[in-house]
């Protein structure tokens, strides 16, 4: 992690914060529902609907725009997508991927099929399980 500058792992810090609040704001909204809707499921043993602790959501569910995070807080978009791009390398973030398959048959022989798969999407990205390990490592938290 030698390779991690000070202003990367500022950069770090401040969007693993942004993922807590994410998790606690999800929580929350999941406990009103809760309330609101308990009455319906305490004749059932079986079932638990009370909603997960704010540190069980998974960390991948919380995606950042490239676009729109620089834009809200004031950073070149060139230098944060180099940032971001600096952390997915070292494994603390990914893009979050887009899948588009396609397939095509022949006219001539129906038994060839072409399949056409495009893997990509550098506009999103999402935390990694090792990068909230590092934070939390880093923070005296683990």
């Amino acid at each position: 992690m030698n390779k991690l500058s000070p202003e990367e792992g500022r950069l770090l810090e401040v969007i693993f914060d942004q993922v807590q609040k994410r998790r606690q704001e999800r929580h929350e909204k999941q406990l009103q529902n809760y309330e609101r809707t308990k009455k319906n499921y305490l004749d059932r043993d079986h079932y638990n609907p009370y909603p997960k602790k704010p540190n069980e959501y998974a960390i991948t569910s919380f995606n950042f725009d490239i676009s729109r995070y620089s834009k809200e807080n004031g950073l070149n978009i060139g230098e944060f997508y180099f940032k971001i791009s600096n952390l997915i390398t070292l494994g603390l973030l990914k893009w979050e991927t887009d899948v588009r398959v396609e397939a095509q048959k022949a006219d001539e022989n129906p038994e060839d099929t072409n399949i056409d798969v495009y893997v990509y999407n550098d506009d999103e990205f999402v935390f990694t399980s090792v990068g909230e390990k590092f934070v939390r490592l880093c923070r005296g938290l683990l």
